[in-house]
């Protein structure tokens, strides 16, 4: 995983940092693991976790993550420098985001 975290450098807003800290809080209980850029867009995976059908309908990010881990997958993180944060295609409202997130961690788990 790329984290925009990991050298300190984070170019987004103050909201979306704290709301990314705040998912990788919950992945961390949830999951046993230490991940602290959860919504990361650059990821490399195995062609296994690749193929693997997608439930969600809104954003696969977390879907996939959590079929890594739970499948005993290495997960490590790599610390990016990422551009400034622009407007957002996927959503217009941080909150609608975070609900869906929420939403698909949860049909995730079950």
């Amino acid at each position: 995983l790329g984290s925009r975290f990991g050298n300190g450098i984070y170019c987004g807003s103050i909201g979306r940092k704290l709301g990314n800290q705040f998912f990788a809080k919950i992945f961390c209980l949830l999951f046993r693991k230490n991940v602290h850029d959860t919504t990361t867009g650059f990821r490399a995976f195995t062609k296994e976790i690749a193929q693997l059908p997608i439930k969600s309908k809104f954003t696969y990010t977390q879907e996939q993550l959590i079929r890594a881990i739970r499948g005993k997958k290495i997960v490590k993180e790599i610390p990016i420098q990422a551009r400034k944060t622009r407007k957002s295609r996927l959503f217009s409202n941080i909150l609608v985001y975070f609900y869906r997130a929420a939403i698909t961690i949860l049909k995730a788990i079950i």
